[in-house]
């Protein structure tokens, strides 16, 4: 049957042949492969967009590594994949380590990671691993590197400028990767860059350096929602006062950084003990807080008790020695019929944490209004 279609009076109608024709031209002259062409531009566009606006909501490091996670599977899968991020200046970047898009044990250490930053292109331009590339690398660099199988390193760059980068392996595969491939994981880890760095400077607004956990603001903040929150559903909070023992004489006898070392081990083991909802801090010095939300006295005093035990148990590796330590704590609660303001109830904790002082240090103490410890036990 021979199609046609409507026209003006007095026109020529169209068949089928003559729309082959014009399409056999079209086709002759390159439009339908430019059409194609732009349709997959559009559709890029289309992806990036999406993507970006994900990132963008996204608060945490380890959301937005998820996330990209899940977008680079959607494309192919990689043997190893590395994020190495500088958390803060000076220190060694915090490595986040996926084997088979799974995530794995990260290497303690990367020690090419200084000296491949030397190599990453100006700009964005990723760093492809040719064999040109590689007699640039020096001996270790190559033996460091190998079992990474390096094939694309990615710059990672926010607004405050370079901040880390991300090394992909080939493909488990084997096949080589596309130039649309290495374009989109490019313009995927330049989203992921300033969406992470915003999320850290966020992070760092809210963290104690030395320690990682939340700082003395935070805490405060925190403190003062949760107890509005309590009077408000009739509920009952809890806090914990902590202090290191003798932590003067650890710094006089081993040094600073020793001091440093046993702050941040008794914070990861201690953060290791809690649940989800609880908010640990440092509160100055020797001293950290726990915030229980919507805990009563008797589950404050196991949690306390819990932790003791296992900063009691925990020996400290530094240098060739096994430091110990103990750690006193004072518990106060606030409650539908004893309310207290942000500062009463720390000052409550603050009495009970040094009647644990008062009578022999290594225990918990809760606060009662007749235990009011006497000024020599507060040293």
């Amino acid at each position: 049957m021979l199609y046609t279609v409507a026209l003006k009076k007095g026109e020529r109608k169209t068949s089928v042949n003559d729309y082959v024709k014009y399409y056999d031209e079209l086709q002759r002259i390159g439009i339908w492969d430019y059409l194609t062409e732009l349709e997959k531009s559009v559709l890029n566009i289309k992806e990036a967009f999406d993507d970006a606006l994900q990132l963008f909501k996204i608060q945490t490091a380890a959301g937005l590594i998820e996330f990209v996670i899940s977008r680079i599977l959607e494309k192919f899968v990689p043997e190893h994949l590395l994020f190495c991020i500088e958390v803060f200046a000076n220190f060694n970047p915090e490595i986040y380590y996926f084997h088979k898009l799974n995530a794995a044990v990260p290497p303690k250490q990367v020690y090419w990671y200084n000296e491949l930053k030397e190599f990453l292109p100006e700009g964005d331009s990723p760093l492809l691993f040719t064999k040109k590339t590689k007699e640039r690398f020096s001996h270790s660099l190559r033996e460091n590197l190998r079992d990474y199988r390096p094939s694309i390193i990615l710059p990672m760059k926010g607004p405050e400028g370079f901040f880390g980068m991300v090394l992909f392996s080939g493909k488990v595969t084997n096949e080589a990767y596309t130039e649309s491939e290495i374009a989109y994981v490019n313009r995927l880890i330049q989203f992921f860059s300033v969406s992470l760095q915003n999320a850290l400077y966020h992070q760092g607004s809210i963290t104690d350096l030395k320690t990682g956990l939340f700082n003395h603001a935070y805490f405060m903040r925190r403190l003062e929602e949760e107890l509005f929150r309590a009077r408000r559903y009739k509920t009952v909070t809890s806090i914990l006062l902590m202090d290191i023992d003798f932590f003067k004489h650890l710094n006089d006898t081993h040094g600073h950084l020793a001091g440093d070392t046993v702050l941040q081990e008794l914070a990861k083991r201690m953060k290791e003990k809690l649940r989800i909802e609880d908010i640990l801090s440092r509160f100055g010095g020797e001293e950290f807080i726990l915030l229980l939300p919507m805990t009563i006295m008797p589950t404050a005093l196991e949690i306390a008790e819990r932790l003791r035990r296992a900063v009691e148990k925990l020996l400290v590796p530094y240098g060739d020695k096994e430091l110990a330590v103990t750690i006193s704590i004072g518990c106060a609660v606030s409650g539908p019929m004893d309310p207290l303001a942000p500062q009463e109830m720390i000052s409550r904790a603050d009495d009970a944490l040094y009647k644990s002082k008062q009578n022999g240090r290594n225990r918990v103490t809760l606060y009662m209004k007749q235990d009011v410890p006497s000024p020599s036990a507060r040293s």
